[in-house]
């Protein structure tokens, strides 16, 4: 718990610092890249977050993956971090900037599941549900295939779930008649 306020308290400098430098949707950008990159690299997360590799080799680690490829403004950000000795929750700070900026810019992030590819105009009727439902804010989702779902779709965002798929009907079904019985 200690630590999501302290990466919040991180994350909330960088948002306003590239606010003030007129960077904030570039560096939004940076960060989702960055946060992906070190998500999907168990090596690079392993080195940045390990404290017997001193904060020198992890900056010299940062400098050359991101130099000249993200905003001055962020990878200063990300050095600081780095040298305050918080480089193990660097992960968690780009994870809480990311919340911060969607909540500031009205952004709901949300994970839509289908039993299989949909045409783009039926994804564009569940994506204005959820614009809907949720004052006009923007959406921006993932979309993912389940083939257990045998049809219809499952959404998830915010704290919300709405599953209108074939397979949670039946389900449904079932547990009806086995009450009755």
């Amino acid at each position: 718990m200690k630590d999501v306020r302290v990466s919040a308290r991180y994350a909330k400098s960088l948002l306003v610092l590239s606010n003030e430098f007129n960077v904030l949707e570039k560096v939004y950008e940076e960060v989702v890249a960055v946060y992906n990159i070190i998500n999907q690299n168990r090596n690079l997360e392993t080195a940045i977050e390990s404290p017997v590799i001193k904060p020198e080799k992890k900056n010299a680690i940062l400098k050359a993956l991101f130099e000249n490829k993200v905003d001055r403004v962020f990878l200063e950000f990300m050095y600081m971090v780095v040298k305050k000795g918080r480089a193990n929750l660097l992960e968690s700070i780009l994870y809480q900037f990311q919340k911060m900026y969607r909540e500031l810019k009205n952004i709901i992030k949300a994970e839509i599941t289908v039993a299989y590819q949909i045409e783009p105009t039926l994804l564009e009727k569940i994506v204005d549900l959820i614009i809907k439902k949720n004052n006009n804010a923007k959406v921006e989702y993932t979309q993912a295939i389940d083939n257990n779902l045998i049809g219809g779709f499952i959404v998830k965002y915010n704290d919300k779930l709405i599953d209108a798929s074939v397979s949670t009907q039946i389900s449904e079904l079932r547990k009806h008649f086995l009450h009755k019985n």
